[in-house]
Formats: C-alpha cells, structure tokens, sequence
C-alpha cells in the first residue's frame, strides 16, 4: 500500500535562524521581566520598611507585619541567593528594631548556613547577631561572639573593626581600667597583623586603625610619634598628614610644627580640596606667632 506524499516546503536557512535568534531573545526578555518583577517586589517592600527604620521600630503592628509580610513573599518568589540574602539580612534588622531579637538571630544563623563561606558576610552576619545580644545588655554572649569573628574573619573589614569596637564599648560604659586594657590588646592584635601580613591592605588599615586607638585614648606623644614613624616609613598622604597637623596644632600646642606640616601640605600636595583650609590655619598660626 502507497502512501500519498506529501510536497515538501522548503523553509529558508535564513527564517530558521531568525527563528532561533527571536527565541533567544524572547527568553531574555523572559528571564529581564522576572528579574524586574523582584526587583519591583524588593522596592515597595523597602518602602514599606522605611517607616520602621526612620521610627527606629516604634510603628503600628500592622506596619511592621506588613513589611515583613512582603520580604517573606520575595523570597517564596525567587531562589536567587543574591536577592534572598539582601532580603533575609533587611527582615533581620526590622525584627532587631523591633525587638524581637531572637527572630532576628534565627535569621542570622540561617543566613550562616549557607554563606559561613564568605568571609564578608559572615563577619557582618556574626557582627549584628552580637549586637542583637548587646542590645539586650548580653556583653558576655556578644564579646564571645565578637571573638570568634576574629577567629573565623580575621582579615575582613569587618574583623579588622572588632578590636577597636571592644575597646570602644568598655569607653562608652566608663570603665576606664577595662578600655585601657582593651586598647592595649588592640594594638597587640593590630600589630601582630601587620607582622604577619606586610605590604598588604589589612596591614595598611591595621597601622590606621592603630593611630585611632591613640586619639581615642588622647594619648596625643603616642599619637604623633606613630605617625612620624609611618611618615618615615611610607611618606605620608594627605589625610594622615592633616591628623598629624591637627594634633600639633590643637593637642600639643606646637604652633612651630604645625606650620611646617602644613606647609609641606601644600607643598607636596597642591590643588588639594584642602588647599583653602590649610591656608587659613596658616595665616591663624602665623598671625599669633
């Protein structure tokens, strides 16, 4: 039995790859409406989470279950993990305004689980989970965690910060013999960095970090004696050098060095945005001299 046959149609080389580029296309266009739609979703759920912010927390229940309610809706939405940890980290501040800080830290340790291996997040992620303890006047179960960012992050931007932030705390809550402490074991903890990391960025704001333990502490001889040896060892910039200024300046009453720093300041870096203001602490120095 034969079969009839059917004509064949002849369709173009080029129509097929028309076709093809069209339904690339259309899935990028896809894929650009998704993205856009979430993007969409985050915006109206931050503005809805502003009020909260702005109040520090002091907003109706209706207010925060709202915003809540909308970043719980984007992450049901969306399997980015890009956009599910912004929106995670922002759902944790809202409950830390609110005070509800143990939803927050579930939050945070869940954020752990799957970013503990990127050393940024999971300083930052550790950071605010100690701070959610300070508020609730928990420093004990706060520096416990503050310390083990320096174990596990030691090298992050956050990390670097956590020995200057213990100091700071034992400052603000006027214990003097415990600051004093905690800024020497900064120092320690700085310097053993840049001992073991020279020539490298935690190293350069290790040295930094260092100078604001001094003014912290208002041990302004420490102070510039660190910074004349930074300058004989790197040259220093010009922020650095205006610090050294200032504390010759205002600190130590040294009007003579002042004005030999400033006017390498102008030396060494003109057309500076500082130019105006250098020239005027001149002028003030060299009128009272």
């Amino acid at each position: 039995m034969k079969f009839a046959c059917r004509k064949k149609i002849h369709i173009p080389k080029e129509f097929n790859i028309f076709c093809f580029i069209f339904l690339l296309l259309s899935m990028g266009i896809i894929g650009c409406s998704e993205q856009y739609k979430i993007e969409r979703m985050i915006w109206r759920a931050d503005r809805a989470a502003d009020p909260i912010i702005f109040n520090e927390g002091q907003v109706t229940d209706f207010e925060f279950d709202k915003a809540i309610s909308m970043y719980k809706g984007i992450l049901h939405k969306t399997s980015d993990s890009a956009y599910a940890l912004n929106v995670k980290l922002k759902m944790a501040k809202l409950y830390t305004l609110k005070k509800s800080n143990s939803l927050a830290r579930q939050i945070y340790d869940d954020v752990l689980k799957t970013h503990a291996q990127r050393p940024e997040v999971g300083a930052l992620v550790l950071f605010n989970k100690a701070q959610s303890f300070e508020i609730e006047d928990d420093w004990p179960q706060a520096l416990k965690i503050l310390n083990e960012i320096l174990i596990k992050y030691p090298k992050t931007q956050r990390g670097l910060t956590i020995p200057l932030y213990i100091a700071r705390y034992y400052k603000k809550m006027d214990d003097k013999p415990a600051a004093d402490l905690a800024y020497n074991q900064a120092r320690e903890y700085y310097q053993n960095l840049i001992n073991q990391y020279p020539q490298t960025t935690a190293a350069i704001l290790s040295e930094n970090l260092i100078i604001n333990t001094y003014l912290e502490q208002n041990d302004w001889q420490q102070a510039v004696m660190y910074l004349e040896n930074l300058d004989k060892k790197y040259k220093l910039g010009p922020d650095t050098l205006l610090v050294l200024a200032r504390v010759y300046q205002y600190k130590l009453y040294d009007q003579a060095k002042a004005v030999q720093i400033y006017q390498r300041f102008l030396r060494d870096y003109p057309k500076h945005k500082m130019e105006n203001v250098v020239k005027r602490e001149l002028r003030l120095l060299q009128g009272s001299q």
